[in-house]
């Protein structure tokens, strides 16, 4: 279940040009709890990396054209952030099962999907910003860490402009600074959140609710997680069948949030699509889509949608073709 320009033109030229071979990714951790306690005693944000160093082919490419350069080491002695690296390995045995069950905790906790992903925390572990995939090019690359540390300097000015606000006005000042966030990482400013719900006692702005669907959305994560352990390596037609009527059984219930749902009727849309059922696949997909549209992951699946449509309408083409050949021939 992996933006001002910091570098000049030769930097980024450097990075393409430069032996590789000589350099590895620099002053790697590999623990996120340990390496927020360095960040924490050095006041100093986190770059943390997810991918599959076996298994990813646009990992392999982020190594080889960003993270393996001169280019990007010298970005990291300049900027003192604490960089950590969370392998996701396929290979049997490459990771203790209880390293491997702490990262997918991680990514989960962090909304991380696709590989690679980048995600810069504050010294709190605090997510400001994510970069997924490998990127265009290097330059390219460097411009999206600009721009992700940017958006961490634009937010945190918002806020200390706000905290000169008194009351209400302050907590619409808040508001304002967390709204700067994306989306799915607004709810880990909990201090923030609880001054506004402090400033705002009406809940005119509705962060009590959004205190009350972080805690139930953190509760069906770890259902949904605990489902997923059940089905996981399972693919036998007897299996898909159990684990989907399994997945409809959770759906029935009413109070699960949008990205729960979601990534229920995408496991569905997944096993049908396993059995070459395009058709029940594609109205899964959509039906994921649906769920959450405004998400992230709902924008993703638009695409994956239109895909899906394609091998559809080719396969019904194909099918009468079939059909009208062999009428042809009786």
């Amino acid at each position: 279940m992996r933006p001002h320009k910091f570098y000049t033109l030769g930097l980024a030229l450097c990075a393409l040009a430069c032996p590789i071979f000589a350099w590895a990714i620099p002053a790697a951790e590999t623990d996120l709890a340990a390496a927020t306690e360095k960040a924490k005693a050095a006041q100093t944000p986190i770059l943390v990396e997810f991918t599959g160093s076996d298994w990813c082919p646009p990992c392999k490419h982020l190594r080889k054209t960003v993270l393996n350069t001169p280019a990007f080491e010298e970005f990291l002695a300049r900027k003192g952030w604490v960089y950590v690296e969370l392998d996701f390995p396929r290979k049997p045995g490459a990771l203790p099962p209880e390293v491997m069950k702490t990262r997918e905790e991680i990514a989960m906790r962090y909304g991380v999907r696709g590989f690679p992903s980048m995600l810069l925390l504050d010294s709190d572990g605090n997510p400001y910003a994510v970069i997924v995939g490998p990127g265009k090019s290097p330059a390219d690359y460097f411009d999206k860490l600009g721009k992700a540390e940017s958006l961490k300097k634009e937010f945190e000015s918002a806020v200390a402009a706000a905290q000169e606000q008194r009351g209400f006005a302050r907590a619409e000042a808040l508001a304002a600074a967390i709204a700067k966030l994306p989306p799915h990482f607004q709810t880990f400013q909990t201090a923030l959140i609880r001054d506004i719900i402090s400033a705002d006692p009406e809940d005119r702005l509705g962060f009590a609710k959004k205190i009350q669907e972080g805690e139930m959305l953190l509760e069906q994560q770890k259902m949904l997680e605990a489902f997923f352990e059940t089905t996981r390596g399972k693919t036998t037609p007897e299996h898909l069948q159990k684990s989907r009527l399994e997945a409809l059984k959770l759906l029935e219930n009413k109070d699960l949030l949008p990205p729960i749902r979601l990534a229920l009727n995408k496991f569905i849309s997944d096993g049908y699509a396993m059995e070459h059922n395009i058709e029940k696949a594609l109205e899964y997909l959509k039906l994921a889509q649906a769920s959450d549209p405004e998400s992230r992951e709902g924008k993703r699946l638009v695409s994956w949608i239109q895909n899906m449509e394609r091998v559809l309408a080719s396969i019904k083409e194909s099918e009468a073709k079939s059909k009208k050949d062999s009428d042809g021939k009786k």
